[in-house]
């Protein structure tokens, strides 16, 4: 075996040591099962599908413990965002939730101003549960609910009587 084939296995042996390591490190021990966590979701909300610019909307928002432990206490945002941006065009509302034992539903009432800097148009409203990621859950890729939300011209002003 020449040097750079003997250097290669080397390094190929080493790498599945490490591994080998991490796997050992990452598994429960023999007969135990991994600990269990909380799993934060936005189980259910419901929106306005349209909302004049300059106005504001009420979101009724249930978050949901659907794992199997309690969670810690966390911190919710709703914000509205251009279609395919990810870029907040209002100041987002934010709220906080108690932990959360496993199956344990929270539901919350959450307004946001629609001060728009943008024009009237189509814009995606987006409820982030646990933004700051404070609880270790068993997936963190299900924090997020989002829908499209139509954004109104703001209605015009009527004189009044006498003026």
């Amino acid at each position: 075996m020449t040097s750079t084939g003997g250097s290669r296995a080397r390094r190929v042996a080493k790498l599945a040591a490490m591994a080998a390591a991490a796997l050992a490190f990452a598994s429960p021990v023999a007969g135990q099962s991994p600990q269990p966590h909380p799993d934060i979701v936005v189980e259910r909300w419901s929106t306005p599908s349209t909302a004049p610019a300059g106005g504001t909307i009420t979101v009724v928002v249930h978050v949901a413990n659907t794992g199997q432990s309690a969670s810690a206490p966390f911190t919710n945002e709703l914000r509205l965002d251009r279609t395919g941006a990810g870029t907040a065009l209002t100041r987002p509302a934010r709220w906080e939730t108690p932990a959360l034992q496993p199956g344990q539903v929270l539901r919350a009432e959450v307004t946001l101003p629609m001060a728009l800097p943008e024009p009237p148009g189509e814009y995606v409203l987006r409820v982030l549960a646990d933004v700051d990621r404070a609880v270790a859950e068993e997936n963190e890729h299900n924090n997020l609910a989002e829908r499209r939300m139509i954004v109104t011209a703001p209605p015009a002003l009527t004189p009044s009587p006498g003026h």
